[in-house]
């Protein structure tokens, strides 16, 4: 990886600027076949998204961004009716594909375009696994790299408005322009420290992430107290939030915008059997209850008739008991020593949700995917001093 010098940088930082101050906009089936031909010769593009997802349950595509750090393209999905060179440049095994924090990009790319970007390279990881925080934003990281400060002013416009303002269209084409450079510097950082795959390992455990379909059947585990519940308001509680999730996605709302998490558990608790019940276990706008209150008691009802063999539903987590503390103590300081040496994050190893889940799910045989790569050597003693610690009965 060639070694970008003061003179060079200041070329290359000279010229992202004049790229994304005069970034090429594709506004046409045309123009979109012509910047595709253009991408098919390149083996490194900086990609990002432009979206709106406020009122929705899926984000509204407003711009797509595309730089090789000498010419910025800004692709208007409004327009666009054929969008074969962009999917083509996407998939393209032998053309890396450089974003920041992708995880909504993915998201809108998959829901819009119908495909990812694929190989990925994930700016903001990367930095991570210089020293940087974890959260690093596209901002900070230009200044880390660059000592360049850009204006984050247009992050909430309105990316559906038509025309763009010429600030809006400037701020977009920057989230680019400078990505193949910097990528240039932090690649030669990281082949210096072994930390290359690093970033592509967990690149690519985002792309499966993303690819994994909600589980409806499940959502209802992330409640932090599921597990107090009794089989029968459990019952209710699973369904009650697959219901919400399949009438969000039906009517393309915010799943808030149905009923609230605090509702959904409330109603699960109290098993509300009229409409006065409902209310009263509930802080839900009369609108909403209006709209959902017969579905959710007939809901209810069904589930109140099953008998208690259908109530059988995967257990949410318990709480850790006092020795699976003690281990869960241990395992983050034995990290926290461990990050420190490596000038990373602690979190970066491992979460602390993700000590919980071993923790909890021990002895695994199989781990789960992000602890199969280059983490398992680097934490295996943490891992088997979990494995170890016997389960009490």
């Amino acid at each position: 990886m060639a070694i970008i010098t003061s003179m060079t940088q200041s070329i290359l930082i000279a010229t992202a600027e004049k790229a994304a101050q005069n970034p090429t906009i594709i506004n046409s089936n045309k123009s979109l076949f012509d910047a595709g031909k253009l991408w098919a010769e390149q083996n490194i593009l900086a990609v990002d998204t432009e979206f709106i997802r406020e009122r929705t349950y899926y984000a509204i595509l407003g711009l797509v961004q595309v730089s090789d750090g000498e010419t910025v393209w800004l692709v208007d999905p409004l327009e666009i009716t054929d969008f074969q060179p962009l999917v083509e440049m996407l998939s393209n095994p032998d053309i890396l594909k450089l974003l920041h924090a992708p995880s909504e990009d993915l998201e809108v790319l998959q829901k819009s375009i119908g495909c990812m970007p694929e190989p990925m390279f994930d700016m903001q990881l990367a930095a991570a696994y210089l020293g940087q925080a974890l959260q690093i934003s596209y901002q900070k990281l230009l200044e880390w790299q660059l000592g360049v400060l850009i204006d984050k002013g247009e992050s909430r416009s309105n990316w559906l408005q038509r025309p763009l303002s010429d600030s809006q269209l400037h701020y977009a084409a920057l989230d680019v322009s400078y990505l193949p450079m910097i990528y240039t510097q932090v690649t030669t950082e990281l082949e210096k420290l072994g930390r290359q795959i690093w970033v592509t390992e967990d690149s690519q455990l985002q792309l499966d992430k993303a690819r994994t379909s909600i589980d409806f059947d499940h959502l209802y585990l992330r409640f932090r107290n599921a597990w107090r519940l009794k089989p029968e308001p459990q019952k209710i509680l699973q369904a009650l939030c697959h219901w919400r999730e399949l009438e969000a996605e039906k009517r393309n709302l915010p799943r808030t915008f149905i009923l609230r998490d605090n509702d959904l558990m409330g109603i699960a608790q109290n098993m509300p059997t009229t409409v006065e019940n409902l209310k009263a276990c509930t802080q839900a706008h009369p609108r909403a209850l209006q709209r959902h209150s017969r579905n959710i008691l007939e809901l209810v009802a069904k589930i109140r008739s099953e008998n208690s063999d259908a109530l059988s539903v995967p257990q949410p987590p318990l709480p850790l008991n006092t020795e699976e503390k003690d281990i869960l103590l241990k395992a983050r300081a034995d990290l926290s020593v461990l990050a420190a040496q490596l000038d990373i994050e602690t979190t970066i190893l491992a979460s602390k949700k993700e000590l919980e889940y071993l923790i909890l799910n021990r002895p695994m045989n199989q781990l789960p995917a992000r602890f199969q790569g280059w983490r398992s050597e680097l934490i295996s003693g943490v891992i088997s001093n979990i494995n170890q610690l016997p389960r009490t009965t």
